[in-house]
């Protein structure tokens, strides 16, 4: 009995045969940017695209590092946006605007210009 054990140990276990096709649309940049990742990791685009879809999801970490110039522009964007929310809710709920509201929707507009 301990020597069929044994032998049922030392046989190599078959990986299952990749049978199934797969068609996804890219744009060229899609297309570059996960050629670019896979040679980045001496991995052939297949390997490199099966890996990233078998990880398992997990919730992406908050950015910490300084975004490059697209993201930067991003960034700063969405920082805007946030402004005008707080000063859009400030106004609903004071049903006002003072002179400090204005103040700072002239500071948002000199900030747009900039990134323009």
């Amino acid at each position: 009995m301990a020597e069929q054990a044994n032998e049922q140990s030392d046989e190599k276990v078959k990986p299952e045969r990749r049978s199934k096709y797969l068609t996804v649309r890219l744009t060229p940049t899609e297309y570059k940017n996960l050629q670019a990742e896979a040679e980045a990791f001496g991995q052939t685009l297949s390997d490199h695209i099966r890996e990233k879809l078998n990880r398992p999801l997990t919730k992406r970490a908050k950015r910490k590092t300084k975004p490059d110039c697209t993201d930067e522009l991003l960034y700063q964007i969405k920082k805007i946006g946030n402004n005008l929310n707080q000063i859009a809710h400030y106004a609903n709920t004071t049903k006002e605007l003072d002179l400090e509201v204005l103040k700072s929707l002239a500071k948002i507009e000199e900030q747009l210009k900039g990134l323009l």
